[in-house]
């Protein structure tokens, strides 16, 4: 049986949160770019991706970074490239169900919410977003 953990905080500037866990529910009202560790790979088995859904209030696209990293601070916003990044439409959502194998993430999870691919730049507002990994 998988883990479920449900996590409801609003992000402020250098609040972070880690969790030693791999499969599970991960809930965050509002990402911005602030990195957040929200799976640290503590076991040594690959995390994978089966579920996440991203909304956007703003009235511009937001993107939202993921990276393969153990720790909040091996990522900087702008230099670190991610792993992958998902685009979030104007005032919509996105909701991907569709992973067959998942990303695949060896070290951990970070991710944030920009207003580019790669960028640093926090959207204007916060990016509430649900993840469910394997």
């Amino acid at each position: 049986m998988k883990n479920v953990i449900r996590i409801l905080f609003a992000l402020a500037i250098g609040l972070a949160i880690a969790l030693p866990l791999k499969a599970g529910t991960y809930t965050n009202s509002g990402l911005t770019a602030t990195n957040v560790l929200i799976v640290n790979n503590t076991g040594g088995a690959a995390i994978q991706f089966a579920y996440f859904n991203i909304a956007n209030p703003n009235s511009t696209l937001v993107y939202v970074q993921f990276f393969d990293a153990a720790t909040i601070g091996a990522v900087t916003l702008g230099t670190t490239a991610p792993t992958c990044w998902v685009a979030v439409p104007a005032l919509g959502g996105v909701v991907d169900t569709s992973f067959v194998q998942g990303f695949v993430f060896k070290l951990g999870v970070v991710v944030a919410a920009i207003t580019t691919p790669t960028g640093s730049t926090a959207p204007a507002s916060n990016v509430p977003l649900i993840l469910l990994t394997k």
